[in-house]
Order: C-alpha cells, then structure tokens, then sequence
C-alpha cells in the first residue's frame, strides 16, 4: 500500500533503509530531477508545496517497496491512496518510475498554480457516513462549492473545496473536523484540468503486462490491464477515492497481510479500521527485516492453503 499527500515529512528521504534498492531508485531520482532537487525533497520548508511532497511520497515508496520485492518477492495486489495510486502504478509495471517522476512533477505543478491559496481538504471523523455527507451537501454553495474527496472508512470522509466552505463545515462538524495539510481541492470536479492533463501525459505510454494486481482509486475494483490502470490515474484526479471500498475487495480477494510503504502509517490504520481480518503493518513503525518475515511467512501459508 502507498500513502498519498499529507503523509509527507522532513527527513522521510534520509531514513530509508540501507538497501541497495533504495540507494538506486535515489541515484535514478537524482539523475532525473537532479541531486538538489531531491536534497530538497527531504527539507520541511519545500514540501508545503503539491509538486515537492507528491515527488517525496513516490520516492520513498518506490525505494521502499523495491527494498521488500528483493529481499522477498511481488506482491499479488498495488493499492495506492490518492497520489500514492501512482506508486502503485509504477511497482505493478504500468509505469516506470522514470516515468512517474516526470508525471508527478507535472501534476503537482498544475495543481500548484491552479490553487495556490483559498482551497484546501478536511476530514470527518469518527461521523457516521450519511451524517458526513448531509454535512457537506448542506454546507456547499454554487460559488462556494464542497465535495466528498475521498471514503477512507464508514465513519471517516475527506471533504474537497474552498476555504470559507470548509470553515463552515468544520464549525457544524461537532469538533469532528480536522483540516489537512493539502493546499489544492484534490479528487474533485475542480480538478478536471488536471484530468485532461494527465490523460494527455499518459495517452502516449506503451501498453504493458502488470506484474501485480492494480486495485482502483475510483472504482475500487481489480484491474489486470495497464491502460486501465493509467486511465484511473488520470480520473482520481477530479473523482472521489472509494478506498473504503477499496479495503473491503481485499477482504474479498482473500488477502492476508497488507504491508504500506511509508511515509507514515495512516493505511495501516484503515485497515485494521475498515478489514480488521486483515494483518497490516508499516515500514515507518515495523523494521524491514519485520516486514520481509511477514512476507516471507504470508507467502508460504498461502502456499500452504492453496492461495
């Protein structure tokens, strides 16, 4: 699994582990975005931009993921949150990571100059499902707009739209809304120019065999085909995450363990949350050689049962 924005942190570059496939996804970063950019990367004052925290996030992921893979083997299912979807895409071969870095750049830039200030998200938590949405629709105005972003949970919901929207919201939340570190109306209609552009960026890449099972952002459905999996990369943008749902199919697909990249632990908590049959544990809290035991032991007693 691998986070999307607002699981960025100062530092979460430097403490990668000691991997020789960490240190050569940082030599590809740095020969493509060049070696101040990604010192910069792990710096607090640079990721309060979309561009600068996407770029992290993807770095961190795929450095750790690649770490994992070696030392134990492929997953069977990718499932990335929001921008995480694109680390997810690189690790089930839709995309290269090459790729991906110029992808996320260009995103994180348009969304930068589309909104620079007067947007940003909000959760609500611990609301019950209805009650979070009746909020939102009461709340939103035609020149004032408020959206449902993303469904982490039955009782947990990412709103999307204007500052002075999201105040309100907070106001009327009962002390049950929390505003997030994301300066751009992320998985919205207000972002359909980001759509268009990352259809267009992504029309042109060949098509490959997955490696992995890609789990949708907005359909929350397993795709086999890696033009599916570009086309829900371009329309997560401007649509509503269903990772709920998303939880739920692993369930149904008889997952086992779940294991998220890092930065951060937030995943790791929705599924213990949302599929609590489900072991999940994270890179930032578990250590690697924890994590490729889990692997490895997952691995053989799905051997064992037939998986």
């Amino acid at each position: 699994m691998f986070p999307g924005q607002g699981s960025q942190h100062a530092g979460a570059i430097a403490a990668l582990p000691d991997h020789p496939e960490a240190r050569r996804t940082l030599d590809e970063a740095g020969r493509c975005l060049g070696l101040n950019r990604l010192h910069d990367l792990d710096a607090a004052a640079t990721l309060t931009t979309s561009d600068n925290a996407q770029l992290q996030l993807l770095i961190v992921a795929v450095a750790t993921a690649r770490s994992i893979i070696a030392d134990t083997s492929a997953p069977a299912f990718v499932a990335g949150h929001s921008t995480g979807a694109i680390s997810a895409a690189v690790m089930c071969g839709a995309l290269t990571f090459a790729e991906a870095l110029v992808v996320v750049r260009e995103r994180g830039e348009l969304m930068r100059s589309l909104f620079g200030t007067g947007f940003g998200m909000l959760a609500l938590d611990r609301l019950p499902l209805r009650q979070s949405l009746s909020l939102v629709k009461k709340h939103g105005e035609p020149n004032d707009p408020l959206y449902v972003a993303i469904i982490n949970a039955p009782d947990q919901i990412v709103t999307a739209g204007a500052d002075s929207a999201l105040t309100r919201l907070e106001a009327h939340a009962e002390g049950a809304g929390r505003r997030l570190s994301v300066a751009a109306p992320s998985h919205c209609p207000l972002m359909a120019p980001v759509t268009d552009m990352l259809a267009t960026r992504l029309t042109p890449i060949p098509t490959r065999t997955l490696t992995a099972t890609y789990i949708s952002n907005t359909s929350a459905r397993a795709v086999s085909r890696s033009t599916d999996v570009l086309d829900d990369l371009a329309q997560s943008a401007s649509h509503t995450v269903q990772w709920a749902d998303a939880m739920s199919l692993l369930g149904e697909l008889r997952v086992t363990l779940a294991i998220e990249t890092g930065p951060g632990d937030v995943l790791t908590g929705l599924v213990q949350r949302n599929t609590p049959a489900i072991r999940a544990a994270s890179v930032a809290t578990t250590r690697l050689s924890d994590v490729t035991y889990l692997m490895r032991r997952g691995a053989a007693d799905g051997a064992t049962d037939g998986r």
